[in-house]
């Protein structure tokens, strides 16, 4: 069980406390300790979880895990950002999660990037303790963290708007283009008829 600095010393103070006065008091050992022991339990319900169930504490938990590394290291001067790639068409994903990708990105922007959590379908029920598929983007400053999400965030964009077009016209894309219509950039001919 993890006690913060001030719990813990509250716990320590409480404790010395009731057992000095059972001792004052004439107590026995058993008495002081059953003293001490309740002090304990009195200040521990004050510090008491909200979390009512455990997905809520759970929840919390991973809440402010992601505050705490969004704050960044502070010795450190690291900054980190998240991408959630999890619902992008798999196309979308398979490219920003390729190395040759990840690589280009870590030396174009100095960052660190790497593959976090597990792919679930959309709709479907996430695990306790489990996050959707994510891209961890960290680096030394706040424009390259920025510089490495957007260039993430637009090769995803890019590659879904061109899977969901490919899928609505068809797989091939058909473009028409003759020496008449570079000639004029305004029509094109189409076996002796201007369109």
């Amino acid at each position: 069980m993890c006690i913060r600095d001030s719990t813990k010393a509250a716990v320590m103070e409480a404790a010395t406390k009731a057992a000095k006065e059972a001792i004052l008091g004439g107590a026995s050992s058993e008495e002081v300790l059953l003293a001490a022991q309740n002090a304990i339990k009195d200040v521990l319900q004050t510090y008491k979880p909200t979390a009512s169930t455990v997905e809520s504490g759970l929840s919390q938990v991973l809440q402010l895990r992601v505050e705490f590394e969004a704050r960044g290291d502070e010795a450190g001067e690291k900054f980190t950002a998240e991408l959630e790639i999890n619902d992008y068409p798999p196309s979308s994903r398979q490219k920003v999660t390729s190395r040759d990708f990840l690589n280009m990105i870590s030396d174009l922007t100095n960052c660190n990037l790497s593959v976090r959590g597990s792919y679930f379908e959309p709709g479907k029920k996430i695990p306790l303790g489990q996050r959707k598929m994510y891209l961890h983007i960290e680096g030394d400053s706040k424009f390259n963290v920025g510089s490495a999400y957007r260039d993430a965030r637009r090769l995803l964009d890019e590659t879904a708007m061109s899977a969901s077009y490919a899928q609505a016209t068809g797989k091939y894309t058909c473009l028409l283009y003759t020496s008449d219509a570079a000639d004029d950039l305004l029509c094109v001919d189409l076996g002796g008829r201007r369109i």
